[in-house]
């Protein structure tokens, strides 16, 4: 229960010691304003306002931030607030259109309707083709009841859209309802003007044609009544609309006119009634006093001029175009080119519809008098809708001459522009494209966008964006930008779209030029990161910026983790997991950070998101076990070590207790007790081979360890036995971390050891042989110092290399001896391990003279081994080596004459468990 209150104790304190890391982080303005926006367009009205909410106090008065706290007022209908906010977003910057196009909705919506239409005239200012602005300021103009400023908006939108059929059917609806109004007011002349623009907007329709007709009638206007019935029997072929004009005709005496006309139609029965009906009233007329047949008369007689033009102008007034034909012609053969004479023959073909043969009049007329405007302008017109006309029929070809004129000639500058537009258009779909840049109008407001469109579609993709880079048309430019870039991407030509991608970020933000950008960098081996930092910033939900985004952090983070510099690889992928907290590879790379920064807890923590291979499972898991492991306190040591010559039965055995434990972040201490037991050897043979009397020897002391900084670290360590063991032992380390994975150690110890002599009698035997007798032990204690250092280089996580040497002074004798120990480790990051290594020197290693096993100083000894250490679970280690030492000895016989000296083999096993709690 104690020890839960104490934990509970350290986790308040550690709670309430510790800085807010979840601290919110200000964001760039650019970086507000998008998440908003698209959270706005989502519909997450709520998650946009909590984002305007923590921009505010830094970008408040911004007119973005202005702009889209009236955006979200208006939204919940508050238009007090939303109106004040959009007119402040307005007064930080008048360019802001979305602003405007808001406060015409709030204006509109309480009803405030002349300050509407002021703020819609100021969108059109900079945007005057846009269809929504004129059809809410028609609206309001309707709502006010002003329908005729609203219905000359509706004729000027429908002039500026000629091919739009929405719109035309909008107006004739319009003029029709205020037709059928004004009949039902009695006003004539008003539905006279609606039906007009009726028949403008609606020419396919016969009822309009009738109707108007009828209504000119009524008012008298007999004239315009029988063209409107004529143009409209042409268009729509209606018989009771053909009638109508031929009775008009008729009536005004005009009957070879009417079978003129009626000889144009088709034939039917109706058409060939109608013929028959306006036979026999002509015959009935002819047999009146007609001066039209008496100048006729005349006419042959004389060939006069008066006579000429009373016919031909009474021919062309009462529709009799065939006799005015055969007049003009006539007259032509006997007289020599009249302007006016000409001028007559064209009408006569204009008002017989053929607009072919009238062009080719009044072509000769303009070439004869160039000086005259009106007939050039006439001309322009006609080949205008002579070009036009066969550019709807797709002769191309034949519309070229004709427009090409009424681009060049006409004053009118729309005719001009919708000329030049059309003519590109028919050398376009001629696949001309060099003529269609030339016929383009320089004045025409598309004339860049155009042009570069063309030089796209003549192979020439860089002058179309160097054209609209000059122009400053963004949207343009980014729509021809992205498909050539595109183009390259798909032909691999990386280092030529990298160039082409970066001048069009100049323009626009589109997300497709980051992706790009992202790709083509990354081929070309040029830093992508700007791209991908960019583009993440402009659209920070994209999937694809974030993933890329989090693989660079992911490649930075490592890199500096390589350099050791830990903080800032941390805040890399602090960076990372803001964007994707859930990327396995950056959440696995803090792990190992926090591995490298010997945080295990959190590295297991972190490192548990990695999502091993069925064959990396085991080496994964044992890594995590490793990190458990190292956030122990405490560790417990047991071992056990015996040795044995190679050809005797002699064991020399300890065994031995370590235990440490972690007081201080930096600071171990230690605690050790060993313990030693000899067998005493009973023959005299064994006695002579024996290094050391039999017994038992214990061994206890104390040790310290203490990290400092800069990789420095210093151990101390004194122990004390009663036998086998040193009488004392002192030791100091030093070590230090060195660039590169190496770690280099030092130290001097100070020991006090037994040495150990027999006590042997000589003898010789009856047949004359020497032989000894063992007759006891002789101790005496010497001073021994060590000096030594050795030195580790980690390779690649898993490999180690370490060696070193001592320097020995016994007796007033210097010894040393060297060794050199392989190390893998197949888990990086845990104990388990394996080990080769070799030695050999005139001194024993250090760990025979500690033990007090088998040794020998002065001639040269070697030992080789091998062993390895594997962690069963975190909390337990076995560990098993052994050792092949090759002494020299000195052997005294139980017979002989001399003793004399060899090399044995002795074998050492060490067993050894650790726990860790």
């Amino acid at each position: 229960m104690r020890r839960i209150i104490i934990i509970l104790g350290m986790t308040v304190c550690f709670l309430l010691g510790c800085p807010n890391e979840t601290e919110a982080k200000i964001h760039t303005p650019d970086h507000y304003e998008y998440a908003i926006r698209q959270a706005f367009r989502e519909g997450r009205w709520e998650a946009g306002k909590y984002m305007l909410d923590e921009a505010r106090p830094y970008y408040g008065t911004m007119s973005p931030f202005l702009e889209l706290d009236g955006w979200y007022y208006y939204h919940i209908k508050d238009y007090r607030n939303a109106r004040r906010y959009l007119h402040s977003a307005l007064l930080e910057d008048s360019s802001n259109t979305h602003a405007r196009e808001l406060i015409v909705n709030v204006e509109f919506e309480t009803q405030n309707y002349s300050s509407a239409i002021c703020y819609i005239n100021e969108l059109l200012e900079t945007n005057a083709y846009s269809k929504g602005l004129w059809k809410k300021k028609i609206l309001i103009y309707r709502i006010l009841h002003n329908d005729v400023e609203a219905d000359k908006l509706l004729i000027r939108l429908q002039e500026i859209y000629p091919e739009d059929t929405l719109l035309k059917k909008e107006a004739a609806y319009r003029f029709e309802e205020k037709a059928i109004s004004q009949k039902k007011t009695g006003d004539l002349d008003g539905e006279i003007r609606s039906t007009r623009e009726l028949v403008k907007f609606d020419p396919d329709n016969s009822e309009n044609y009738l109707r108007l007709t009828n209504l000119l009638l009524q008012r008298g206007e007999i004239d315009e009544a029988k063209e409107v019935s004529g143009r409209g029997a042409r268009k729509t072929g209606n018989m009771d609309l053909v009638k109508k004009h031929s009775d008009i005709l008729c009536s005004q005496g005009e009957h070879t006119r009417a079978l003129a006309f009626l000889n144009e139609l088709p034939r039917s029965p109706q058409r060939d009634r109608l013929i028959a009906t306006v036979q026999e009233d002509l015959a009935a007329y002819a047999n009146a006093n007609d001066p039209y047949t008496a100048y006729g008369r005349v006419y042959e007689r004389t060939h006069s001029r008066e006579s000429f033009n009373y016919l031909v102008n009474t021919a062309i007034s009462r529709g009799y175009y065939n006799d005015a034909l055969y007049y003009i012609g006539d007259y032509k053969k006997r007289n020599p080119y009249n302007e006016s004479i000409a001028y007559k023959e064209y009408v006569v073909y204009k008002s017989l519809g053929d607009e072919n043969k009238a062009a080719d009049v009044l072509y000769k007329i303009y070439k004869a008098n160039p000086q005259n405007e009106d007939n050039r302008e006439e001309l322009a017109e006609l080949y205008y809708r002579i070009g036009t006309e066969a550019m709807d029929k797709a002769d191309y070809a034949d519309a070229l001459n004709p427009l090409e004129f009424a681009a060049n000639e006409s004053t009118e500058e729309q005719i001009r522009l919708s000329a030049a537009s059309k003519l590109s258009v028919c050398y376009t779909l001629l696949k001309k494209y060099d003529d269609a840049i030339d016929a383009l109008n320089e004045k025409d407001p598309m004339y860049a966008q155009k042009k570069a469109n063309l030089l796209v579609l003549s192979g020439k993709p860089e002058q179309a964006l160097a054209i609209l880079g000059t122009a400053d048309d963004k949207d343009a430019y980014t729509e021809t930008a992205i498909p050539y870039i595109k183009s390259l991407m798909e032909q691999k030509k990386y280092e030529e779209a990298l160039p082409v991608i970066d001048e069009a970020i100049r323009y626009s933000d589109a997300k497709e030029l980051y992706i790009y950008g992202t790709a083509a960098a990354a081929e070309t081996g040029v830093d992508n990161t700007f791209y991908i930092r960019r583009g993440l910033e402009l659209y920070p939900t994209e999937e694809t910026f974030i993933n890329q985004y989090a693989g660079l952090c992911a490649a930075k983070a490592l890199e500096m983790r390589k350099a050791k510099d830990y903080e800032g690889a941390m805040t890399v992928v602090d960076d990372g997991l803001a964007f994707k907290p859930t990327d396995a590879d950056l959440l696995y790379i803090k792990g190992l950070i926090y591995e490298s920064r010997h945080q295990y807890d959190s590295a297991v923590v972190y490192q548990k998101h990695f999502k091993p291979s069925e064959d990396e499972r085991f080496v994964h898991n044992k890594k995590l076990q490793g990190f458990i492991q190292k956030k122990f306190r405490n560790i417990l040591a047991i071992e056990y070590q015996r040795a044995r010559p190679g050809n005797k039965d002699i064991i020399s055995a300890n065994a031995g207790v370590n235990y440490q434990r972690k007081f201080t972040k930096r600071g171990t201490g230690e605690f050790v007790f060993n313990y030693a037991g000899r067998d005493d050897m009973t023959s005299n043979e064994d006695k002579l081979e024996q290094q050391v009397p039999g017994g038992i020897g214990i061994q206890a002391g104390a040790g310290w360890t203490q990290e400092f900084n800069h990789g420095w670290s210093g151990s101390i360590q004194v122990l004390g036995a009663t036998k086998y063991f040193p009488d004392l032992s002192a030791k100091l380390s030093v070590s230090k971390e060195l660039p590169k994975n190496w770690m280099v150690e030092g130290h001097l110890t100070y020991r006090i050891v037994d040495a150990y002599d027999r006590s042997l009698t000589k003898s010789m035997s009856d047949e004359g042989d020497i032989y000894y007798t063992f007759g006891g032990w002789e101790n005496s204690k010497l001073n021994m110092f060590t000096l030594g250092g050795s030195g580790l280089k980690m390779f690649d996580n898993n490999i180690a290399l370490n060696f070193g040497g001592d320097a020995v002074l016994l007796s007033q004798s210097i010894y040393y001896n060297a060794f050199a120990k392989g190390i893998y480790y197949p888990v990086p990051g845990s104990r388990t391990s394996v080990f080769a290594t070799a030695g050999a020197g005139t001194a024993p290693e250090v760990q025979l003279i500690e033990k007090s096993l088998p040794a020998s100083f002065e001639k040269l000894n070697s030992f080789v081994g091998a062993g390895g250490l594997y962690t069963l679970t975190p909390n337990v280690d076995l560990g098993l080596d052994g050792n092949w030492y090759t002494l020299y000895m000195q052997y005294q016989p139980t017979s002989g004459k001399d003793e004399f000296t060899f090399y044995r083999n002795y074998f050492y096993v060490k067993f050894q468990i650790f726990i860790h709690f």
